[in-house]
């Protein structure tokens, strides 16, 4: 059996055959290479997506950034904790000037009295509302709250430190009456002086709990900057990543796209050649019959007409042989003679 493959019949037929192979061949080519370029395309269109994505997220940190950027302008420009010192302000001028308006210990301590309470309200009143009408960093200034009422215990004691003395001194008066001018004098110089260094303490209180409170909202707003950078960067690297990725996606694409058209190239090549040997070999049959037919009609000689009719069979046979691939584009001419 073996040996009956290089016959010219057996080469014969495999020729014949070898169009319905490429057939066959070129099909389920065809189906592995559409199925990875359905593959590709996919990958394409997921990192199209991711991509496009990706770049809204780095058009919105890019964004965010710049407005930090230029508050964080706005800050160094305008010096927050420079201007701590304008809404700091406590004068108390007008409460020094009533003291001695009356020519008594009790008036005197009076004075102190209502000192002490207009100390406390202008301490708790102090606020950013002048600095932030008259700066663009009224953002700014909204969130910054120094929560001087949790630090009322300690301005109390600031109080009495500067004004226990002279307030003690007044109390040991036996009498409300000042008999001697240079006494009362003397008096109504310490209670000024005690009310200007309370004040003067207060003063610096506030200033210190108002410039840690600036300076605990400049951290975060520095903060938020460095963040903010940082996600400018990471996101403008992953896009980056991704624009490689989706080119090497869409370059993977076009390749498979070239592959498919050189192999179809290829496959029609083929085929047609094929096509053509079968052709030829069908006009080599066809016309063999047709001169086997003439030939026995104009036979006069019996035994010569049997031969060509034997040969004429035996062509037929022969080609029905070849044509046992079963090919469907393979006709079948003159087999009604």
């Amino acid at each position: 059996m073996h040996g009956n493959q290089h016959t010219p019949m057996a080469r014969l037929r495999v020729a014949l055959r070898s169009h319905l192979t490429v057939a066959k061949v070129k099909e389920q080519k065809l189906l592995e290479m559409s199925s990875e370029l359905e593959g590709l395309m996919s990958k394409l269109t997921l990192a199209r997506s991711d991509l496009a994505e990706a770049e809204r997220a780095h058009d919105v940190s890019i964004g965010s950034y710049e407005r930090l950027t230029v508050r964080q302008e706005q800050l160094v420009r305008a010096s927050p904790v420079s201007r701590v010192s304008d809404i700091c302000v406590l004068d108390e001028s007008t409460q020094t000037a009533n003291v001695g308006s009356a020519k008594s210990v009790k008036a005197l301590q009076a004075c102190l009295d209502e000192f002490r309470a207009w100390l406390h309200d202008s301490f708790l009143a102090l606020n950013a509302k002048e600095v932030s009408s008259s700066s663009d960093l009224g953002w700014f200034w909204q969130r910054v709250q120094p929560q001087l009422q949790d630090e009322l215990p300690a301005f109390r004691r600031l109080l009495d430190e500067h004004l226990s003395s002279i307030e003690s001194h007044l109390h040991d008066y036996w009498t409300d009456g000042y008999w001697l001018e240079s006494r009362f004098e003397r008096d109504v110089a310490a209670v000024r002086m005690a009310m200007h260094d309370a004040t003067t303490a207060c003063r610096a209180m506030a200033s210190r709990l108002w410039r840690s409170a600036v300076e605990r909202q400049l951290q975060p707003h520095q903060q938020a900057l460095q963040d903010a950078a940082r996600e400018v960067l990471l996101s403008e690297q992953l896009v980056r990543k991704l624009k490689a990725e989706t080119v090497a996606a869409d370059d993977a694409v076009v390749k498979s796209q070239l592959q498919r058209g050189a192999f179809e190239a290829r496959m029609a090549a083929d085929q047609e050649r094929c096509q053509t040997f079968t052709r030829m070999l069908d006009d080599s049959y066809e016309l063999q019959l047709t001169l086997m037919v003439d030939r026995l009609r104009g036979n006069i000689d019996p035994s010569f007409a049997l031969m060509d009719l034997i040969s004429g069979v035996h062509l037929i046979e022969t080609r029905s042989k070849l044509l046992a691939t079963g090919s469907p584009t393979t006709s079948h001419p003159h087999q009604a003679h």
